[in-house]
């Protein structure tokens, strides 16, 4: 991963106090934020990228953070990421009449703002907590820093542009092989699972490259759904399912367990 912070946290407190970040004053829409303690947005925030690596970050009812319009950093593109660590962790403090919101500087944004969550071995401590956390212009995903499938971009060369109307087209990536298609990005409960995810990839996948959700499911990679409708923060590939061809799509589904 391709990092550089322009502002770190150096102690517990709020987003908005200048004295809690090295070097000094609230971070603005320039900077890429490192979380190194537990830090809640006691304001509406601003940043370029974030990457929550140690300490709880916790985003307050009514508040927001705002992501520029940018290429992320990271070598995935990716604007948060979650580190792999125990201690590491996010947590909506929002509710439902004043949720916590996550969004693009621009309501139609050239790069979707995306997250990862790392993949940390069992039992996996983190706080993630997405209740009542809306997601605004958000690229929704599915994996770890590993392997994962970026949704609702169109350009996989520069990251995506969104294409409305829905359904929105989208880059999807697991290491280095794309699919462009499309995401309904929901999951509904099927038969006491956690749910199920619906997606849809145009053919061919740099060689049908299925088996790389199939090695995921076999291995029980432990993974995140992280979108702009619902969210899994920690679930397990239980199958794969295809349905029928339509057109140059193949529909197939992911059924998902929650791996606490």
């Amino acid at each position: 991963m391709a990092w550089s912070a322009t502002k770190t946290s150096n102690a517990p407190g709020h987003w908005n106090t200048g004295a809690n970040w090295t070097p000094g004053g609230v971070p603005d829409q320039n900077d890429y934020v490192t979380i190194a303690h537990d830090i809640d947005v006691d304001t509406d925030a601003l940043c370029a990228g974030l990457y929550v690596w140690s300490g709880i970050l916790t985003g307050n009812a009514g508040q927001s953070l705002t992501i520029k319009d940018a290429a992320g950093t990271h070598t995935g593109g990716e604007h948060i990421l979650v580190r792999a660590i125990s201690t590491a962790g996010f947590d909506s403090a929002g509710t439902a009449a004043s949720p916590f919101v996550i969004k693009s500087q621009n309501a139609v944004p050239t790069y979707p703002v995306k997250m990862l969550i790392s993949t940390l071995s069992n039992p996996d401590t983190r706080v993630l907590d997405f209740t009542y956390c809306e997601l605004r212009n958000f690229a929704p995903c599915i994996g770890n820093d590993t392997n994962y499938l970026f949704f609702n971009t169109g350009d996989v060369t520069n990251d995506g542009i969104l294409d409305v109307p829905a359904p929105i087209r989208r880059d999807q990536k697991i290491d280095e092989m794309y699919c462009e298609g499309r995401s309904y990005d929901r999951i509904y409960p099927e038969g006491g699972h956690a749910g199920v995810l619906d997606l849809s990839g145009l053919l061919p996948w740099s060689g049908y490259y299925w088996q790389k959700l199939g090695d995921m499911r076999d291995a029980r990679t432990r993974i995140s759904f992280i979108g702009q409708y619902s969210t899994m923060p920690r679930g397990i590939i239980e199958s794969l399912r295809f349905g029928s061809r339509d057109g140059p799509y193949v529909p197939f589904s992911l059924t998902l367990i929650e791996d606490l």
